[in-house]
């Protein structure tokens, strides 16, 4: 069963998959938008009156749910750039429940991660170069390449437990190849979630990273030193090339972790663990040079000079007549301007060309 709407030739097709996942979220979101409404009061007492407008704006989207912004993709509205009669496609972000967002989504951090991953190879060898250069033959095992590392964790059932104890186990990890290898390695780690075998919810990350032969046993027993798990796991293996591996992180960032095939309950439960939480990070100057590479600044109104990005909802019937009736008249008085600028020129020519054939006559009748 599917639920769809029209709007302005767009269609948007919402599964009863993704309602049930709406419906079984809806506790989680109701403690979330708690929380929200608490710091929205907190900070317009402590910094200023309405300073917590974001803050309930996030609880209103919470108790709304993520299904009626997928229904709605696609449609018009109003964009809120400050002219109040620009109107544009909206768009929900919500790539695990709209296959339209997810693609874009794709298309967009598949380019960034392409570059992350370039310049996490370009500047590892570069490093590896001024290491030796001058000292004769570099050691073998020692230029760095790019990798892709899995580190898993032993599954404890909470979600939200697990992904903290990973994003802290990885910090400490991170300090022991700093000391093994002798640098910090440059890198681009995403997180996965896949349901497992007792359909409970098991967490890992993958990581890109361009680094030097580093014996396996040791990795493994740190990162379960750094876990505090003795059966955490790490795997390594090489990638082909930098799109190959672009490609493999940006399908987790694109489409999430969860899927159709999922269970509602856990779905909504990944989704409540990872709420307002990064789908990837990078180290900071790959980060800076993703940044500087791929932020392209967006389309100005043209009116008003603002970003148009950003829209406030669907328009009324009243706003959608007037940005028309704009429209129409905006056309029409730029086609006045082309006609009297075209009737002058013309007038122009004739006066000219009248003049010729004065000079010509005056002339031929002195010759």
């Amino acid at each position: 069963m599917a639920v769809t709407t029209q709007d302005s030739g767009t269609t948007q097709r919402v599964s009863e998959w993704a309602w049930e996942v709406d419906r079984a979220g809806a506790e989680y979101r109701a403690v979330r938008a708690h929380r929200m409404v608490g710091r929205a009061r907190y900070r317009d007492m402590a910094v200023a009156h309405g300073a917590g407008r974001w803050h309930r704006a996030r609880a209103d989207a919470l108790r709304r749910g993520w299904t009626r912004d997928v229904d709605a993709c696609g449609a018009h509205v109003v964009a809120g750039c400050g002219c109040g009669h620009v109107v544009v496609h909206g768009r929900c972000g919500v790539g695990w429940a709209c296959d339209t967002c997810a693609r874009r989504r794709w298309g967009r951090m598949y380019r960034r991660a392409r570059v992350a991953v370039r310049a996490i190879s370009r500047m590892a060898d570069i490093a590896w170069r001024a290491t030796w250069r001058g000292r004769g033959r570099p050691r073998p095992g020692t230029r760095p390449v790019v990798r892709m590392v899995t580190l898993t964790l032993a599954h404890s059932g909470d979600i939200h437990a697990d992904v903290r104890r990973g994003t802290r186990a990885w910090d400490r990890w991170r300090a022991w190849l700093r000391s093994t290898i002798g640098t910090s390695p440059h890198y681009l780690r995403v997180r996965e979630i896949t349901p497992g075998q007792d359909r409970a919810g098991h967490v890992h990350w993958h990581v890109v990273m361009a680094m030097p032969w580093v014996d396996w046993s040791r990795a493994r027993s740190s990162w379960a030193r750094a876990v505090h798990q003795a059966d955490a796991q790490v795997d390594f293996g090489r990638a082909s090339s930098p799109t190959a591996a672009a490609r493999y992180v940006a399908k987790y960032v694109a489409k999430g972790s969860v899927g159709d095939a999922w269970d509602p309950w856990l779905a909504a439960r990944v989704i409540d663990a990872v709420y307002m939480r990064r789908a990837w990070t990078t180290s900071r100057a790959i980060g800076r040079v993703v940044a500087a590479a791929c932020n392209r600044p967006s389309d100005p109104c043209r009116a008003c000079g603002a970003d148009v990005a950003y829209v406030r909802g669907r328009p009324t019937d009243a706003e959608y007549r007037a940005m028309l009736a704009r429209s129409a008249a905006i056309s029409a008085a730029a086609e006045n301007h082309v006609a009297r600028e075209t009737s002058a020129l013309q007038t122009e020519n004739v006066g000219d060309i009248a003049d010729l054939r004065d000079i010509a006559r005056d002339i031929a009748a002195v010759t």
